[in-house]
């Protein structure tokens, strides 16, 4: 089944929920442009908020689940994911980031160890929860790191905020 792993773990590191003005179809539309663009990007390690690791450059790759197994978000599962969510919203989307850290020295780039987390998106009404998981690496960013990250991605795509953190009502 698109967008959801068979095998997502229970106990997740980090867990934070969000309000949105967006529809989930559209919420979700967004999310997926969002990992498709990233996929493209090399980030040096300030931009990424990643001090721990200094001369470094850091690629994010994300793949969205499939049953078993998670696709790489190139052009075309992008667009298939965004014809799945525009027919009918999904109630959670897992997905697999892998952080690619490389040391640099002058021209030559040095793969260091990679990161990996799962990723839960789970969408109520007007509202989406962020799940990680940390699968494995030495992680040189934080699940909670990962969250902020991937949110002021999602909200400077855009004129307003899209995502803003959710407060209880007292």
């Amino acid at each position: 089944m698109l967008a959801r792993y068979n095998n997502f773990p229970k106990n997740v590191y980090e867990s934070k929920r969000f309000t949105t003005s967006l529809s989930t179809g559209r919420l979700q539309q967004t999310f997926t442009e969002s990992f498709y663009k990233l996929n493209h990007e090399m980030l040096n390690t300030e931009k990424a908020s990643i001090p721990s690791v200094s001369n470094c450059i850091v690629a994010l790759e994300f793949g969205v689940a499939d049953g078993n197994d998670f696709n790489y978000i190139n052009g075309e599962e992008k667009t298939r994911m965004i014809k799945t969510v525009s027919a009918k919203p999904l109630q959670a989307m897992d997905f697999l980031c892998a952080i690619k850290y490389y040391k640099m020295k002058g021209n030559k780039k040095t793969p260091l160890k990679f990161d990996y987390f799962m990723l839960r998106l789970k969408f109520g009404k007007k509202q989406v929860e962020v799940r990680v998981f940390h699968e494995r690496g030495p992680r040189r960013i934080t699940p909670e790191e990962i969250i902020r990250y991937i949110v002021d991605e999602i909200n400077a795509d855009s004129a307003k905020r899209i995502l803003r953190p959710f407060q209880p009502a007292l």
